[in-house]
């Protein structure tokens, strides 16, 4: 569907493919990530954001297909310390920290017992009238069970290795990338 640039069959149900899967220091324990740019009302196909009812579908299958949700800090615990996880770990990420993808997402979080990350730039949560969620929402967030907040990085380390003026940060090792990571919140560099 043009609502997702890339999709996988899950329980016959399209899923979208920010899909990532990584393997771990442990053999055979891996998560997937799924990373939903937020969600719509709109049934227009010509939208990167993706309809809300073909989300609660995509989160019924997952459930279905016997998908548990994990969080920040058990992805920080399997990658610095070996820890174990679910059989078929997922986790969920809202980028943009877009309004629409809270007040449309809950209710399907919440029904089927599922967590996710709300991810928002720093810039966006005093905007007066914004289509973004405001510092106070976001913090509200916190005392809810199904949400965690997260943030999104200018310089995420592996995509952008280069300045706007073509200047190279150099190359992060990989517990510097994991150390930037868990004092920025930003979770998604490691993913």
């Amino acid at each position: 569907r043009a609502n997702n640039a890339r999709t996988a069959t899950v329980a016959n149900t399209q899923t979208p493919v920010g899909i990532t899967a990584h393997q771990g220091q442990n053999e055979g324990m891996h998560f997937i990530a799924i990373s939903y740019p937020g969600l719509t009302k709109s049934t227009s196909q010509e939208s990167r954001i993706v309809n809300h009812a073909l989300f609660e579908e995509q989160i019924a299958a997952l459930k279905a297909s016997g998908y548990v949700t994990i969080s920040q800090n058990d992805i920080l615990n399997y990658y610095l310390y070996y820890g174990a996880l679910p059989d078929k770990a997922l986790f969920l990420i809202f980028e943009d920290g877009l309004l629409s993808s809270v007040s449309l997402a809950q209710d399907a979080l919440v029904k089927n017992g599922y967590q996710a990350t709300l991810c928002t730039y720093a810039n966006n949560l005093n905007k007066p009238d914004s289509p973004y969620v405001s510092g106070a929402l976001l913090k509200s967030l916190l005392a809810i069970p199904c949400w965690e907040t997260g943030t999104n990085g200018y310089r995420i380390s592996y995509i952008n290795v280069f300045d706007r003026y073509s200047n190279f940060f150099g190359a992060l090792t990989w517990m510097s990338s994991c150390a930037f990571t868990s004092t920025s919140g930003a979770i998604t560099t490691i993913i």
